[in-house]
């Protein structure tokens, strides 16, 4: 299994989806803006997260970089106002895509709950992802 890392993880999606826009941004003077915003039909965001399943099953998943409280408001209030706001996370080999108006569930849900809550779950990233990035909301 390759090395868990958000920066990893931004380099596996620009390769993913090369057509888009993607700019990682490292924002320390704005605190709760998301990792990535993105162009390609529309513009959003995503916060990239990684973390592992836990081994008992009943447990929250813990992700290693836990949310901030900028982060769930800056996620929710843009969700709720244009949309197309994501967290994506990568849990163990699988990723699982959130609107941002779920950032308060993360780190508080088991793997099965958070399976329930994702908006699209996969095993790979490819150009599946366009259709997330542009068909989860409403036009």
């Amino acid at each position: 299994m390759s090395q868990h890392t958000e920066s990893k993880l931004f380099k596996d999606l620009k390769k993913a989806i090369p057509e888009a826009d993607l700019v990682r941004h490292e924002d320390r003077i704005s605190l709760g803006v998301p990792d990535v915003s993105y162009s390609y039909k529309v513009h959003g965001w995503i916060e990239l997260k990684q973390g592992q399943w836990p081994a008992n099953r009943r447990k929250s998943v813990n992700f290693s970089h836990p949310l901030t409280p900028q982060q769930k408001k800056f996620l929710k209030t843009k969700d709720l106002m244009v949309g197309h706001t994501f967290i994506l996370a990568w849990i163990g080999d699988e990723y699982l895509w959130f609107l941002g108006r779920d950032s308060y569930q993360l780190g508080i849900l088991t793997q099965m709950q958070l399976k329930r809550l994702a908006v699209a779950y996969t095993v790979r990233l490819d150009d599946d992802i366009y259709d997330i990035l542009i068909h989860t909301y409403p036009s």
